[in-house]
Order: structure tokens, then C-alpha cells, then sequence
């Protein structure tokens, strides 16, 4: 009986022995991992760029037995064994750390490189109406080429860009296209060649007081007296100037060439003391004509490799240099005539009710934004008349037609500025004109044509009072003046 509880003490204790060499679950060794907290819940990283994700178990003193690194989208982002992580593409993935079971997942973004420069190409261009051109923009770095380009243009009016950057020329004009990534943008400026074919605007027949009133500010007295008139019959009248592009289509159609004098001349008919006369005249000069000197205002038309071509730049400016015979011979290719002078000033007063100096906005003034023309002075009917703007920085030269959004009551752009326009009748007093006139057409015959409008020209000759519209002077008919354009009427 003693051997029997020597044995079995013996027994127990080769049992206690044993359980004191194990891991029992309850030991510091033997604690199982109950959660997982990455070092980061979202990261975000630059294409090819690294960085290491880290992470904790609790509790703290928990035993780990497997840990394993995933990725949701290697070829987004990739991570190794360590939680190293590298970003492969652009996109979004997760990478997924499993301890023991246990998951944590941290969100990865990863991005394109900061955009250093952004380029577009071309950087200028030249387009019709209707048709279409493809921008292309460039972006440094390289890394960075996946950025998004956001493109705009200055005024939808003239054209229209995409979001695939395709410009869309709507009207003639210019346009600043703008492409934008990140911080940087660049800019591709297009010119929208305006239609061969000018566009018109109705004029309704109708009376109305031409010439200025007497206590009109720094009226002329070949202004007065003012006198009723009346127009019978509506006519449409182009609504801007006539462009170089839409004259020297006319030029080339017609094969006018240039001579040793710079004048390119051709055959006109026109009506002078009361005979139809046809012969040659000299129809425009180029622009370079007086190229070197002090006169110099090259904005019109070249003659070059047997056609005429607006000076670079200038597709949309008016044409100048037209003599009075180049703009009667332009206005009957197009089916038209020049505007009589009662014709030009009805229109230009844009259906006023009252006798104003100026046909736009309120016609009380005129001054620098208004129009194109010499703004060192600006003109307030109620503060007293014209006077200096000392802070004033005129153009000096033509701009593409309608550039200043001030359109009369008629819709007729650019009649205060930008350039003269020629009319059919010949200078004269209106002495004797006191009573009401029905759709006058001037003298016979005279030395001098009628320019109505206003100018760029900056000189104390040319002026806000030069803009009115009751404003009247005279040139000689083959005068090829560097500031006289032309507007064309058709009769309904």
C-alpha cells in the first residue's frame, strides 16, 4: 500500500512539473492580439513616390503569430512585407494589414506630381466662323501630365472652348483661350476671321432733326441750321464697318493689282452733275504707303505675290485707306451703295426721340471705353461740354470692328470711333435748309465727299466733338485717307 501512494505522489508531481514548463492561456506569454490601429488611416502620395505604414496591437503585450501586408489594387499602389507602400499610378486602392486575424485598413490616394508650367500649342491662332481647332497643352513635369486642364475662353461670343480644349469660332472677333492645371495657365489667343458677306441691320424709315441745335456744346455752324428730314423708305445698313479681310476679297475677286505708286486702281461709275460717268480710279493705297515717316499707320491691306492681304494682325480691323471711289465701287459688288449723309446721321442718332450729341448709351457723353477714339478728351452734355482727361490713354489705332460694346438703338456698332466713314454726297452748307426735307442726297457737285463719324486719330483735330453725330466734314473723293473706312446701305 505504500508503493501505491509513493507511486501516485510521484505521478502528481511529474504532472505539476510538466504544467510548469508550458504556456498556459492565461501566462504573459500567451496573450492573444484583440486589435489592430495602423499608423495612418489615409494616405496620400505623389506617382512613385514611398511611405512605410507602422501599427499596434492590443494589448500591448499581446503575442503575435502571423502578420500579412495587402494590397486592394497593386497596380495602384503596391506595399511589401513591411508595410512599405509605392505608388504605381494614379487612383485609389487600400492597403490591408492582417495581424493574427485581425484586419486594419488605411485608404490610399495617389496623385500626380505638383504642375511646374503648363504650355498650349499654338499659342495664336487664326480661324473661320463655324470652324473648329484642336488646343493642345503640354504640363511639366512629365509626372504631372495626368493633371487636369480646365480651358476658358475670354468671350464665348467670339468662341468657345471645351473641356477637351476644342476652340469653336462663333463670330468675328479675338478671343484669349485659357488653359489652367494646378496653379499654372497659359493662353492661346485666336482671331475669328469675320464673314466675307457683312452682316446688316434694318433701318426703319422715319423723321428726324438733322444737324445740331444751337444749344448743342461746341456745335459747328456747317451744322445748323438744324432741320427736319424724312426718310420714306427703310434700308438695311451693314452693321459694322467693313473689315481689310471683307475689302481685299472684293480686291482679289475683281483682280485689282497694285501700282508703282501704291494705289491699286480699277473702273467705278458714280453719278456727278447729273451724268453717269465711268472710269478709273484709284479704289485703296497699302497701308505701308507712308512706312518710315511720321504718318506711318500700317493697319490696312498689303499687296503681296499677286493678292491683297490684311496686315498681320488686322483680318477684323475696318479697312482704311479706301478712297471715296474704292468705297462706291465696293458698295456695288456687294449689291449696295454708300449711306446718303442724312442716311448716315439718321442711323447714327439710332432712333433717338430728341436731339442728343451722341447716339449711344444716354447720348449725353462720350468717353474713354465708349469707342475708339481720341480720349484724351471726354464729352458731358450736363456738366458743360468736352474737356481734358488727363489720366486717359487713347488706342492711337483701329481695333477689330464691335470691339466696344456700345451698339445705338439700331444696333450699328463703331459710329463714334474707329475710323471715318465715306457717304455719297458731296460737302455743302445747309444754309436754306431750314425747311423740312424729304430723302435729300446733296448737290450735284462739289470738291469734297461727306466723312461722318468718329476717329482713332489722336490729335487735337480729332476729338470727343469730333464724334457727335450731327460732326460733318468733307475729303476729296481720291483721297486714300489713313483714318476713313466705309459702311455700306441696301435699299429693301
Amino acid at each position: 500500500m505504500k508503493n501505491f501512494y509513493k507511486i501516485l505522489f510521484f505521478a502528481a508531481l511529474s504532472v505539476l512539473v510538466a504544467g510548469c514548463g508550458e504556456k498556459g492561456p492565461d501566462g504573459p506569454d500567451g496573450i492573444e492580439v484583440s486589435g489592430v490601429t495602423l499608423s495612418e488611416n489615409s494616405l496620400s502620395i505623389i506617382k512613385g513616390g514611398m511611405s512605410r505604414l507602422s501599427y499596434t496591437v492590443e494589448p500591448e503585450d499581446a503575442e503575435v503569430s502571423s502578420v500579412s501586408w495587402e494590397s486592394s489594387d497593386p497596380a495602384v499602389a503596391s506595399v511589401d512585407g513591411n508595410g512599405l507602400v509605392t505608388a504605381v499610378e494614379i487612383g485609389q486602392c487600400s492597403v490591408i494589414l492582417t495581424v493574427d486575424g485581425i484586419e486594419a485598413e488605411c485608404s490610399v490616394s495617389v496623385l500626380g506630381a505638383p504642375v511646374e508650367s503648363i504650355s498650349v500649342s499654338p499659342e495664336t491662332a487664326q480661324i473661320e466662323i463655324g470652324e473648329e481647332l484642336q488646343l493642345t497643352a503640354t504640363i511639366l513635369p512629365e509626372e504631372a501630365a495626368s493633371a487636369n486642364v480646365q480651358w476658358a475662353s475670354s468671350d464665348n461670343g467670339i468662341a468657345t472652348v471645351s473641356e477637351a480644349g476644342i476652340v469653336t469660332g462663333v463670330a468675328g472677333g479675338e478671343a484669349v483661350i485659357t488653359a489652367v492645371a494646378g496653379e499654372a495657365s497659359a493662353e492661346c489667343t485666336v482671331t475669328v476671321l469675320g464673314s466675307i458677306v457683312p452682316e446688316t441691320v434694318e433701318i426703319p424709315a422715319g423723321t428726324f432733326m438733322m444737324g445740331a441745335p444751337e444749344t448743342e456744346w461746341h456745335n459747328f455752324s456747317n451744322e445748323r441750321p438744324q432741320h427736319q428730314v424724312t426718310l420714306t423708305e427703310g434700308f438695311s445698313m451693314t452693321k459694322y464697318e467693313i473689315t481689310n479681310r471683307q475689302y481685299a476679297a472684293f480686291l482679289n475677286e475683281m483682280g485689282i493689282t497694285k501700282d508703282s505708286d501704291n494705289y491699286g486702281r480699277g473702273t467705278v461709275t458714280y453719278e456727278n452733275n447729273g451724268s453717269t460717268v465711268t472710269e478709273t480710279q484709284a479704289y485703296i493705297a497699302d497701308s505701308r504707303i507712308w512706312a518710315g515717316t511720321p504718318n506711318e499707320s500700317d493697319y490696312g491691306l498689303h499687296y503681296e505675290d499677286g493678292e491683297w492681304i490684311p496686315a498681320e494682325g488686322c483680318d477684323n480691323y475696318p479697312v482704311t485707306y479706301v478712297t471715296w471711289y474704292g468705297a462706291v465701287a465696293y458698295a456695288e459688288w456687294l449689291g449696295g451703295r454708300l449711306p446718303t449723309e442724312a442716311e448716315w446721321e439718321y442711323a447714327c442718332r439710332g432712333g433717338q426721340t430728341e436731339s442728343l450729341p451722341f447716339g449711344i448709351d444716354d447720348g449725353r457723353r462720350l468717353n474713354q471705353g465708349m469707342a475708339n477714339y481720341n480720349t484724351n478728351y471726354y464729352y458731358d452734355y450736363d456738366a458743360g461740354g468736352q474737356f481734358k482727361d488727363p489720366n486717359a490713354t487713347p488706342v492711337g489705332h483701329p481695333v477689330d470692328v464691335g470691339s466696344y460694346p456700345y451698339a445705338n438703338g439700331f444696333g450699328l456698332y463703331d459710329m463714334h470711333g474707329n475710323v471715318l466713314e465715306w457717304c455719297s454726297d458731296w460737302l455743302a452748307d445747309y444754309s436754306g435748309n431750314a425747311e423740312a426735307l424729304v430723302d435729300p442726297e446733296g448737290p450735284l457737285s462739289g470738291d469734297n465727299k461727306v466723312v461722318r463719324g468718329g476717329t482713332f486719330t489722336v490729335s487735337s483735330a480729332w476729338d470727343a466733338v469730333a464724334c457727335r453725330s450731327a460732326y460733318r466734314r468733307g475729303a476729296a473723293p481720291g483721297y486714300a485717307l489713313m483714318n476713313c473706312g466705309v459702311r455700306v446701305v441696301f435699299d429693301k
